[in-house]
């Protein structure tokens, strides 16, 4: 069989188990110092989070949830079947319990549920496919009915395949959002016939990591392209999304927690696709939004249902082009480099709707 023609044009991998540590504080803290040294803080909240052990935001939140009077549990994908257990109970009304590293919560007792980078594909694999996915629908099935409590989701689980590219594009165009040109399709000469003898871009219909084996991802970023340098049949096998080129413009980034809304410029971009320069490969600096645009992307926000994430946009001359929205959004990067209080305002945001 074919190869599809972006991952083809995609060659870099990101090994994660190279660099992770577990550097949760609450963990550490407990691990060091047992359960009762939690005493010194007020804790009135408890919220519990599922994501990975590569997770720069929540490694860096989890001191000032603390501080902030919000307990939290940090499942990670890596260790769910060594640290983590559930048991509920099904009577009139759904009640069990949720254990993690020596601490036993209420499953009654907690006020929110967060999946950050976490998703079936996350978890650990063994080497039977049908073992895999014998495991991967059990958990399912566990995972969706934690998002259908009576609980507080902060972000749901596998949100981004609820809230895909081409919906977010809609409801871009909806509030009023400039957008590119956009076709999706498997066939070769629909593209040729909307958008001519031109080149595109080309993109991945949801996320553009593949983790194809545990803690190990395929970037397939975006890419211009002809089409003329790609056979019919490396099209047909994966559909893909296709936009007209938006030259010249100025990258941003929206980063939002409810209410609470950053921007963030990018400048010496090189590439069509900054993920492919690296994030320390261009400077950013702190974006004002405009009124205008702000209440374009409080509409944008408030439709989609989304607590959390991340918006691209492109800015050229007064038009302000819709790209993707990032249902999990990672902020700590950015504000290291602009040194805007992104995490502080997630605390904030955490203490009003927890």
């Amino acid at each position: 069989m074919e190869k599809p023609f972006l991952l083809d044009l995609t060659s870099t991998e990101e090994n994660l188990k190279n660099d992770i540590k577990d550097i949760d504080y609450r963990k550490n803290r407990v691990n060091i110092l047992g359960i009762n040294s939690l005493n010194k803080y007020r804790l009135n909240k408890k919220i519990l989070i599922f994501t990975r052990i590569d997770d720069p935001e929540i490694d860096y939140l989890g001191k000032f949830l603390l501080e902030a009077g919000i307990d939290y549990l940090r499942i990670n994908a890596e260790s769910i079947f060594t640290e983590f257990s559930y048991s509920i109970e099904v009577n009139d009304k759904l009640t069990g319990k949720i254990n993690c590293n020596s601490t036993c919560w209420n499953i009654e007792d907690i006020d929110a549920v967060w999946f950050r980078h976490f998703s079936l594909d996350t978890i650990p694999k063994s080497n039977s496919n049908v073992d895999n996915m014998y495991v991967r629908e059990q958990w399912g099935i566990f995972f969706t009915l934690l998002s259908n409590l009576d609980i507080r989701i902060i972000s749901g689980f596998e949100a981004e395949k609820q809230f895909i590219k081409p919906l977010q594009i809609k409801l871009a165009k909806d509030v009023g959002f400039e957008v590119p040109n956009t076709l999706i399709t498997n066939n070769k000469d629909e593209v040729k016939k909307y958008f001519g003898d031109i080149s595109v871009f080309a993109k991945v219909l949801m996320h553009h990591n593949i983790e194809y084996k545990p803690n190990v991802l395929k970037h397939v970023y975006g890419r211009i392209i002809n089409t003329d340098d790609y056979p019919k049949e490396t099209f047909k096998i994966a559909p893909t999304i296709f936009q007209n080129l938006i030259e010249n413009g100025k990258e941003i980034r929206v980063t939002f927690f409810g209410k609470y809304i950053f921007g963030t410029e990018y400048k010496n971009v090189e590439h069509t696709d900054w993920h492919d320069q690296g994030i320390y490969g261009f400077n950013m600096k702190e974006y004002i939004i405009p009124s205008k645009l702000k209440k374009k992307l409080e509409r944008f926000i408030d439709k989609s249902g989304l607590y959390v994430g991340t918006i691209d946009l492109i800015l050229v001359d007064n038009n302000c082009y819709f790209l993707e929205v990032n249902v999990n959004g990672d902020w700590r990067w950015l504000e290291v480099q602009t040194k805007q209080k992104i995490s502080q305002k997630c605390i904030d945001f955490l203490k009003e709707v927890v």
